[in-house]
């Protein structure tokens, strides 16, 4: 009986915890517009320009206003085809899947693709190539690309595409002596 007791009162906390944590998202308009173009996989159409860029790629931009690169995720994204792929093989599931990344990439892209050229004919943009895999764009350009382009609608996205930096911690080179003397002593 101790343990039927014990199983409802964690099962009432686990209920209680979920609503707690999910009344903020569910009621809360700020929450959810601060959500809204955090991730490649939503759309951002109500999203703020400055909310569309990656910290690190401002960071780049300040650095380097005339030469970054970066990546551009479009809006809308692929798709959940895990319905429409059921009982499919591995090969007609990744067939069917490209095929699709291959329809969204000509359907949304030629947009974008013009205002990459018309900015590369102005100079801010140096290079750039489409992806259909993530349905974007990598692009080496200036900040006023960046720019331009975060403030499009059908854009959800831009990630910095550089070098970083990482400051690992020491690395310590295990030797048959320090083993045995260490805390593995067998």
């Amino acid at each position: 009986m101790r343990n039927a007791k014990v199983y409802v009162y964690v099962a009432l906390v686990a209920v209680l915890t979920l609503v707690a944590c999910d009344a903020p998202q569910a009621h809360d308009n700020n929450t959810a517009q601060q959500v809204v173009g955090s991730s490649p996989t939503t759309k951002s159409s109500v999203a703020e320009p400055s909310s569309k860029i990656d910290p690190q790629l401002a960071q780049a931009i300040v650095s380097n206003p005339t030469s970054v690169e970066f990546m551009v995720g479009l809006a809308e994204q692929r798709a959940d085809y895990s319905r429409e792929t059921l009982g499919m093989s591995k090969d007609e599931k990744n067939a069917y899947v490209s095929r699709k990344d291959e329809e969204l990439a000509e359907r949304t892209q030629p947009a974008i693709q013009a205002v990459l050229d018309e900015l590369k004919s102005q100079g801010d943009v140096a290079t750039y190539k489409s992806y259909d895999i993530f349905n974007g764009f990598f692009v080496r350009g200036t900040a006023k690309a960046v720019s331009v382009l975060a403030a499009r609608k059908d854009v959800g996205w831009l990630e910095f595409n550089g070098e970083v930096t990482i400051d690992l911690p020491p690395v310590h080179h295990i030797t048959a002596t320090s083993l045995e003397s260490g805390p593995f002593h067998c």
